[in-house]
């Protein structure tokens, strides 16, 4: 059994978690001068202290002597207001050395605030026997990471659900801004997490110091959890284009049915317009004008020429 490690000390944006044979350093919106003095005093690459300095457009990791270096993103949805909003994706450099743990973000991550106050309850050493290690750290932090996601898509399910459920409702136009914003939610977290697995599976070319047998079990658990949240998102932007197209196909035939009902609104009246045009010219002749009844006969006459332009769409099968 390993002893608890100390609390963690506290010094502006940076907290250092120590465990019986290593440290974790965590800093936020590291400054060159921290840079600096964390990769020195644990004899890390030069080009590591430029990675740390400044963020990266994609996950990737590169493996140095005696130490491994890790970039991953991942994005968060939180709710405001009653409408969900999506924060850029947050990136997490990761120095995985034998004695150490290094972490740098460039902003507050409240998942891994609360990992740093949960962090007795993690599993951090392998198959729950010896002592901690920074790769099990990794892991457990990476882990907690992938879970959240997989909270944040049963979230989207539920979105999708309603939806589909909207869309047979008869409010297929209120549903294509929502049915758009799911689309952009999950075209946004399958940007964040991409080349991730190739990220993973780098880790298997790290030394021996740094992976012992007894851990690499746990990095193909890593790369199966990614795997699960890519799917899941993949098969969530599916169905949200199958519904897409569902309700683009029931709008446009709603719209159709309306251009249907104009057009021969269009038609029975312009039968009725010419002949109250034709009573109405200023003329001696006009045939029925002035006799007894004359307003009734053109009234009847209205009436009957649109019983029988209804009788021809029928027939038409128009209606």
């Amino acid at each position: 059994m390993w002893s608890k490690p100390s609390a963690f000390i506290l010094k502006e944006m940076k907290s250092v978690h120590e465990f019986p044979n290593f440290k974790w350093i965590d800093i936020e919106s590291p400054t060159k001068s921290e840079i600096l003095k964390a990769t020195a005093e644990y004899d890390i690459h030069s080009l590591v202290t430029e990675e740390l300095s400044i963020p990266s457009r994609r996950s990737k990791a590169e493996q140095y002597k005696g130490a491994t270096y890790l970039v991953l993103h991942f994005p968060f949805m939180s709710k405001r207001d009653g409408k969900h909003s999506k924060k850029p994706s947050d990136e997490i450099d990761f120095v995985i050395g034998k004695d150490f743990l290094l972490t740098t973000h460039y902003e507050p991550i409240p998942l891994l605030s609360k990992i740093k106050k949960n962090i007795d309850a993690l599993q951090l050493t392998p198959n729950g026997v010896g002592a901690p290690t920074p790769t099990m750290l990794f892991y457990a932090i990476t882990r907690e990471f992938y879970a959240s996601l997989h909270n944040v898509l049963e979230e989207i399910s539920l979105r999708i659900s309603n939806a589909e459920s909207q869309i047979f409702a008869g409010k297929e136009r209120e549903m294509v801004i929502v049915l758009s914003k799911i689309h952009r939610d999950l075209l946004d977290l399958s940007r964040a997490i991409y080349n991730q697995e190739d990220v993973i599976d780098g880790l298997e070319h790290m030394d021996e110091d740094l992976l012992p047998d007894k851990v690499k079990p746990y990095i193909k658990k890593l790369e199966n959890q990614y795997r699960k949240v890519a799917s899941n998102i993949e098969s969530s932007r599916a169905l949200t284009n199958d519904l897409r197209a569902t309700n683009d196909s029931l709008l446009t035939l709603k719209n159709n049915e309306t251009m249907k009902y104009l057009t021969i609104m269009a038609f029975v009246t312009f039968p009725l317009s010419l002949v109250s045009n034709l009573f109405g010219m200023n003329v001696k002749n006009t045939p029925i004008a002035g006799s007894d009844f004359d307003f009734w006969i053109v009234i009847v006459i209205m009436v009957g020429l649109t019983a029988i332009m209804f009788t021809f769409f029928r027939h038409m099968k128009w209606l």
